[in-house]
């Protein structure tokens, strides 16, 4: 049923979204200072598309600023459902132990190749959360296995002081 869920929502998004209302994705948008409000108002639509498309038991599994659109009317859409699937289910896109996503928004058990769950794509709206308050990637490194490396071990990244409020969220959607 999950299964037949996602064929749906895969079939419909280009009705639902037609491109024609979509100015630019979130990563264009990064590319200049988000205010406090705006970083937080984006963050909660994206928490709030997660939601709706984990209700269906699907996971997204690549969520990154690049999949998330910017509408005319400054509202997000989700999108790029291509390595989404049933949460906890065998996929045909991917092999079992094989790594999908994307390095620096990819959780632990992705990086692993456990099977993907809800806790994946909010462990990537924390990275995301991230880089909205701050303009900087959560993780860097000289190269993707340090990234990856990061991801698996290393403790979230501490927030600016005027932002440190913010810290106890981060934390909780960061968790290993």
């Amino acid at each position: 049923e999950r299964s037949s869920r996602l064929r749906t929502l895969k079939r419909m998004a280009p009705a639902i979204l037609p491109l024609s209302r979509l100015r630019s994705s979130l990563k264009a948008r990064l590319q200049h200072p988000l205010t406090e409000p705006e970083a937080l108002a984006y963050a909660r639509q994206v928490a709030e598309a997660l939601r709706a498309v984990h209700a269906q038991g699907i996971v997204h599994r690549d969520l990154k600023p690049s999949n998330v659109m910017v509408r005319a009317d400054d509202t997000l859409a989700l999108i790029d459902f291509g390595l989404a699937r049933p949460a906890l289910a065998p996929s045909a896109v991917t092999s079992p132990n094989v790594r999908v996503g994307s390095p620096y928004y990819m959780a632990p058990e992705q990086i692993d190749g456990l099977p993907p769950d809800a806790r994946c794509d909010l462990y990537a709206l924390g990275i995301l959360l991230h880089e909205l308050l701050t303009g900087r990637p959560a993780y860097a490194g000289a190269s993707v296995a340090e990234v990856l490396e990061q991801h698996r071990k290393a403790r979230p990244p501490r927030l600016p002081d005027p932002l440190a409020r913010y810290q106890p969220l981060l934390d909780r959607l960061l968790a290993k």
